[in-house]
């Protein structure tokens, strides 16, 4: 009992801080303390501490604590490489058809009644040559047995421009829609 006595007496002794002014000894504050209010705060402050530290890692700091944030990171990244790659094939398979296209026409290889027509299946591989319509092919020997084809010899348009490669208008479409 006399240990208790003691203990009890130790707990609730009371004591008094006060704060003094250095200079002129005036007192600023004084607090009334016993050491079971200093263990209480002490203890409330651990607590607080724990519960705020449990928060942090529970939420914002998870991705230092979980295996999986890693990967799930590194599974995003591949996802945009890929997404990056397959666009960057798309882009060298539209270049490598206009190259394509480009050197036919500098090489003289398409023919009067031939045009490039740029569609879908020319960028998975198939030709991108088709032959014109039969609607086309008679217009233009309509016209060209017109008297306002610039394609008569006596004609002094026709003699300026003898010698000049002219390109076709669905070639002209295409380039312009490639760039």
């Amino acid at each position: 009992m006399k240990s208790r006595r003691s203990l009890s007496n130790w707990l609730t002794n009371r004591y008094l801080l006060i704060l003094r002014n250095e200079e002129n000894f005036a007192e600023k504050t004084t607090i009334s303390l016993t050491y079971a209010k200093l263990i209480l705060v002490a203890f409330s402050f651990f607590l607080i501490t724990m519960v705020a530290s449990l928060y942090l890692s529970s939420t914002l700091m998870s991705q230092w604590f979980d295996p999986r944030h890693e990967l799930i990171v590194m599974d995003r990244y591949l996802v945009d490489l890929a997404n990056k790659t397959d666009s960057l094939e798309n882009k060298i398979r539209i270049q490598d058809q206009f190259i394509h296209n480009m050197r036919l026409i500098l090489t003289g290889e398409i023919g009067a009644d031939q045009s490039i027509v740029r569609d879908t299946v020319s960028l998975t591989g198939s030709s991108g040559l088709k032959p014109i319509a039969a609607v086309d092919s008679q217009f233009r020997k309509d016209f060209e047995q017109s008297e306002l084809s610039f394609l008569v010899s006596g004609n002094s348009i026709a003699q300026e421009i003898e010698g000049q490669y002219f390109i076709h208008p669905s070639v002209v479409s295409l380039l312009l829609s490639s760039i």
